[in-house]
């Protein structure tokens, strides 16, 4: 899909600058320059700058009568998806898939990968799972993280820079789990 993404984008450069393209029904990009939604329906890209919704329902990216746009970001599919831009400029997000998720205003370098009733609103973060809003920059937030057969050091300890959390993911209680950090 990445590749996808790239060479619309590279496509969109070489045609006239206020290009616009929108397929599928009810579709439409109000307004900038260089955006694509690719089919779906009822999908709007509202104010921005190569941006890419590539199917769906009711999924937006920048808000609608903002002053402020969205740039080079991307929805993939889904439902109800939303990069905002109500109170700032909102870049480099994606939100992958799901429903009903959001990247919050004055967010950038951001991906939901998926899920539903999700909120980002940190910068370079990720947000994969169901219900979460994002705590933190430079982090991926999850519901439960499960490694099976990972390394276990013994009496030892676990190496330097990691701890143990004990997820509520109705882990077996001889499970084992390592959280970088």
């Amino acid at each position: 899909m990445k590749h996808i993404h790239y060479l619309i984008l590279i496509l969109l450069t070489l045609l006239p600058r206020q290009l616009r393209a929108a397929i599928g029904h009810d579709n439409a990009i109000l307004s900038g320059y260089y955006s694509a939604i690719a089919g779906g329906q009822n999908n709007k890209i509202n104010v921005g700058y190569m941006n890419l919704i590539g199917g769906g329902c009711n999924n937006s990216i920048a808000t609608s009568g903002s002053s402020y746009v969205a740039c080079n970001s991307f929805i993939g599919g889904g439902g109800t998806n939303c990069i905002d831009t109500t109170t700032h400029n909102s870049c480099y997000n994606s939100v992958v898939g799901g429903f009903n998720n959001l990247v919050c205003a004055n967010t950038c370098y951001s991906a939901i990968l998926g899920g539903c009733n999700n909120v980002l609103k940190h910068n370079f973060a990720g947000v994969l799972g169901t219900g979460l809003t994002s705590a933190a920059d430079c982090a991926i937030h999850v519901n439960c993280i499960i490694a099976p057969n990972t390394p276990y050091y013994g009496a030892g300890g676990f190496p330097s820079g990691t701890y143990t959390y004990k997820f509520t993911c109705d882990l077996a209680a001889t499970d084992k789990v390592i959280v970088m950090i």
